[in-house]
């Protein structure tokens, strides 16, 4: 008896930049076992595995979590054509998601993991780890780039910060100095103070100006518009 060919892989872009988008499909119409089509087509509502940001990846997740689809995070282009907005053909199982990201920043990569996000790619990924990932989902495992397994490895090695500490950091990265922080958020100086020196020994940081800048390399601050925060130093009180 002849063995049955091998189920073909089904998967579906959704991105909101036009040029990555095409480069993805692209690439995996390459492979001769996977069928790519657009995620806002009729068509790749059906797939096994669906590339996208993380905004959109992240909105879909959290939407599976409370029982129903969630719609798209770039504009409505993914979740709000087609089928209204499903994860997945009604029948079928919900596709593995995977985010191609332009930087792995650590809160970035723990929240799509513990968003239960199945794969995690970097957007200078190549073309041969962007159809291995695809076809490890499709396998039912996961899949993680270097630059995302670098991340998760970093974040194990740290004490997170509390969400308070991150409202302190958070004015720290404005400039502001203890007196100012205590009035932002109506605390004493004390409580301020011993915020300031736990999310230093947690930083592994010797002074604010290096919390900060370390804070922002890990993704737990944005990176800043203007200068770098590594010229004037950061007020103390």
């Amino acid at each position: 008896m002849n063995a049955l060919p091998p189920r073909r892989i089904k998967a579906a872009v959704s991105y909101p930049l036009p040029l990555i988008k095409a480069g993805v499909i692209h690439t995996l119409s390459r492979d001769g076992g996977i069928d790519v089509g657009d995620w806002d087509d009729d068509g790749g509502r059906e797939a096994d595995v669906l590339i996208t940001d993380a905004e959109t990846a992240l909105s879909l997740a959290a939407g599976f979590a409370r029982g129903h689809s969630g719609n798209g995070g770039n504009g409505g282009n993914s979740g709000n054509s087609g089928n209204g907005g499903h994860w997945g053909h009604p029948g079928r199982p919900r596709a593995k998601l995977v985010v191609i990201a332009h930087a792995g920043r650590e809160s970035e990569v723990r929240a799509a993991l513990e968003a239960g996000i199945q794969g995690y790619l970097l957007s200078r990924c190549s073309p041969d780890e962007l159809v291995s990932c695809v076809r490890a989902l499709s396998a039912g495992a996961r899949y993680l780039s270097d630059g995302a397994m670098r991340c998760v490895a970093d974040s194990l090695a740290h004490e997170k910060l509390t969400p308070r500490e991150l409202t302190v950091l958070e004015r720290m990265a404005e400039g502001l100095g203890n007196k100012a922080i205590a009035n932002r958020l109506e605390i004493g100086m004390g409580t301020v103070k011993s915020h300031v020196v736990a999310i230093l020994d947690k930083l592994g940081a010797s002074n604010r100006t290096q919390a900060v800048t370390l804070a922002t390399a890990r993704g737990l601050l944005p990176p800043p518009a203007g200068p770098s925060l590594s010229g004037p130093s950061v007020p103390a009180g």
